[in-house]
């Protein structure tokens, strides 16, 4: 891999493009805020949190189905959901406003119903809430030849039934920059920013380019358009998107101008598996998945002709070593939680556990500090209760909340040596508990515990407590 974006390097970007824009006042027009959380997927669940992993709620219901996430500058959250082994057309997405509340759910629509389609390739919502953009590709099978086309769909979110959206071309994997406009792959190895006028425009100008074997399958902008995540997968020998995947950083002087001050590699190791990454409104801080889950970082420290591999202004937080697809935006996590506490003054950010170690990350909002909710175990639990179909597992509960609390003691598939994503249960239980108050809450093994007995041992698994719109997790290693 080459080490430097330069003319006539492995890996180019294009600096001597401009971008015709209509109008230099909306060019920069931006949000005034900076990023307050990061929101994600785990467990196949849409989840959000603060960006130093103190405090982090769910807000999908269970389904187990959610497939993608994004959240736009101003807090607005849109998810999808699709069963496994169901085809894209039968996506569904749900809104959530900046108070975390739903406000509009539908089908996810596709222009062609009989065609053989992927999507949501990127996804973004508009700042008004009002509005989904996300790429697609359509293959319609005809004799001798078929027909493929790529691009992306623009549809209101308020629509309830199965309506055709407004197709676009020119544009997949995307976000949104300023002023609701798209910056997405115009190719497989090029980004470009719509012409001013409004998301049915096609007309797509240049913005950065790269070579082969890299092959773009993410962008994602800061609130002004000037920092920009490229998520990248290294298609060497036809390896695709199982190859190794990098994400990239550029630092603009402006939005759709044509110098750009540094980039950076976030991670140029061979095997890299680093994806998705994403930008703060502000630009001040960065987030992606790799192999430990979700992280949350300080922004590349920018400087002209700066290193090939990005360094990092604060150290990396794990937010949820299960997470995947984060998103970060402008959701107040803090206020979200103080609105929905389950019972006067027993509101507090979700404490602990996975994302709680090590300094916060910087960007809050400047709320004050709120109790933890807290969870610890007696004593970690032998293989002989975890796996007996008579037996429980007595979990010693503190918690900063009066309400029920939903106790689940899971594991990553990896830890057992296993493939896949979704956590793993091996206990569940729940209890009625009082803020202050020291509760025990048993919880009942489940049966695929008593078919791994054997690779439990000393293996590290998560125990999470859900009080209301709290959330702790802990890790725990097994006796």
């Amino acid at each position: 891999m080459a080490a430097r974006f330069s003319p006539g390097g492995a890996l180019r970007l294009g600096t001597a493009l401009p971008l015709l824009l209509a109008a230099s006042a909306c060019v920069t027009a931006t949000p005034a805020s900076a990023a307050q959380s990061v929101a994600y997927l785990d467990g196949k669940e849409v989840w959000v949190a603060n960006l130093d992993g103190s405090s982090k709620t769910r807000l999908s219901t269970g389904q187990g189905d959610w497939t993608a996430v994004a959240q736009n500058d101003n807090g607005w959250i849109v998810g999808v959901q699709l069963e496994a082994g169901k085809i894209a057309q039968l996506s569904r997405f749900t809104v959530w406003n900046p108070q975390g509340q739903i406000v509009n759910q539908g089908p996810l629509t596709s222009k062609n119903a009989g065609a053989s389609a992927a999507y949501p390739l990127g996804l973004n919502i508009t700042a008004s809430g009002g509005t989904l953009v996300y790429g697609y590709s359509e293959y319609t099978y005809g004799y001798p030849v078929g027909t493929l086309v790529k691009g992306f769909f623009v549809l209101p979110s308020s629509t309830k039934t199965v309506t055709p959206p407004l197709s676009v071309g020119s544009a997949q994997y995307l976000t949104l920059g300023p002023n609701d406009r798209v910056v997405g792959s115009t190719s497989e190895t090029s980004i470009g920013i719509q012409g001013a006028g409004g998301l049915g425009v096609t007309a797509f100008q240049p913005s950065q380019f790269f070579s082969a074997p890299f092959e773009i399958w993410g962008v994602d902008t800061s609130g002004d358009g000037t920092v920009v995540a490229t998520s990248l997968y290294d298609n060497s020998a036809g390896s695709g998107t199982a190859g190794p995947k990098h994400v990239h950083f550029t630092k603009w002087v402006d939005f759709g101008g044509t110098v750009i001050l540094d980039d950076c590699f976030l991670d140029q190791a061979g095997t890299a598996r680093d994806t998705h990454g994403t930008v703060s409104t502000d630009g001040t801080r960065v987030a992606w998945e790799g192999l430990g889950g979700v992280k949350v970082a300080g922004a590349p420290s920018f400087t002209s002709a700066g290193p090939p591999t990005c360094n990092l202004s604060s150290p990396p937080v794990t937010i949820s070593a299960t997470g995947t697809y984060p998103s970060l935006g402008g959701f107040d996590l803090n206020a979200y939680v103080a609105a929905n506490a389950p019972a006067a003054g027993g509101g507090g950010a979700a404490g602990g556990g996975t994302g709680g170690t090590g300094a916060p990350a910087g960007g809050g909002t400047g709320s004050p500090a709120t109790p933890a909710l807290t969870a610890t175990l007696k004593s970690a639990p032998k293989l002989s209760t975890l796996t007996s179909k008579t037996t429980v597992v007595s979990v010693k509960l503190t918690a900063s909340a009066t309400g029920e609390a939903k106790v689940e003691l899971k594991i990553p598939p990896k830890n057992l040596g296993l493939k896949g994503r979704n956590p793993i249960t091996l206990a569940a239980g729940k209890a009625k508990v009082t803020a202050g108050q020291q509760k025990t809450v048993k919880l009942k093994p489940t049966s695929r515990a008593r078919t791994l007995r054997k690779k439990l041992k000393g293996k590290k698994a998560t125990l999470r407590v859900k009080i209301g719109a709290l959330t702790s997790e802990s890790t725990i290693k097994l006796g």
